[in-house]
């Protein structure tokens, strides 16, 4: 699961959930596992099963590149 801009809340609740591998991401947010730009992802294609990112698409000025990487790292 890639959890993008983690609300810590339900960050903890996802990393307890048995079997389920989550990941968070963000550019500036503590909580997040790594710091990276929506728009540009490190990770490989069809890397994640699911993907949260909640209130995240109408703060980002290139938010058609966002979706596009969002699509291309999950199955």
């Amino acid at each position: 699961m890639l959890h993008v801009a983690p609300e810590p809340f339900l960050q903890k609740l996802f990393k307890q959930i048995p079997g389920v591998e989550h990941t968070s991401i963000d550019l500036d947010s503590a909580f997040a596992d790594l710091k990276m730009d929506l728009t540009r992802m490190t990770f490989e294609d069809n890397s994640f099963d699911y993907v949260i990112c909640s209130h995240v698409l109408e703060h980002i000025p290139h938010d058609v590149q966002a979706m596009k990487e969002l699509n291309r790292v999950l199955k």
